[in-house]
């Protein structure tokens, strides 16, 4: 058993630092301004296939179709990119759960509050979910001040 201190402590350390471990290969795998390019042009060509649909001449059917081909070859290009990312992080997670689940599997984790519709008492593997997604949250909102901070001071 690995346990280092508070079990709960150690679970959230431990889902912190993969959390902020996936986050880092997230953000080195898949290009974010191409990413969020890609979905403007996919929202106007979704906004122009609308507009097509309404419309029901076979010259409108045409463009409409091309466009859905488009945006089909555009998600399979965000997918292939997303899975790539998803797999570097799976090959990760698989060492850790294995050791977090080998060393926790059979405790009850005391939590250092009391969580909504969880309580004071969890798995360890709620716990860690409740962690992960507490660390993206935080971690997409500090990248997002960062990059607002950066944007005021190239304008």
């Amino acid at each position: 058993m690995v346990v280092l201190a508070d079990p709960a402590m150690d679970i959230a350390l431990i889902a912190a630092l993969f959390g902020l471990f996936s986050f880092a290969v997230n953000r080195k795998l898949i290009n974010q301004k191409a990413m969020k390019e890609s979905q403007k042009q996919m929202g106007e060509k979704r906004k122009k296939m609308l507009e097509l649909m309404k419309k029901n001449d076979e010259k409108s059917k045409k463009e409409s179709d091309k466009l859905n081909q488009e945006m089909m070859e555009q998600t399979s290009s965000i997918m292939k990119g997303s899975l790539k990312a998803m797999g570097v992080v799976l090959i990760g997670f698989l060492p850790v759960y294995w050791v977090v689940d080998s060393s926790y599997n059979a405790q009850q984790i005391m939590l250092p509050f009391n969580v909504p519709f969880i309580g004071s008492q969890s798995s360890w593997l709620l716990w860690w979910i409740v962690v992960g997604i507490i660390t993206s949250i935080i971690l997409q909102l500090g990248v997002k001040a960062i990059e607002l901070s950066k944007g005021k001071k190239n304008a």
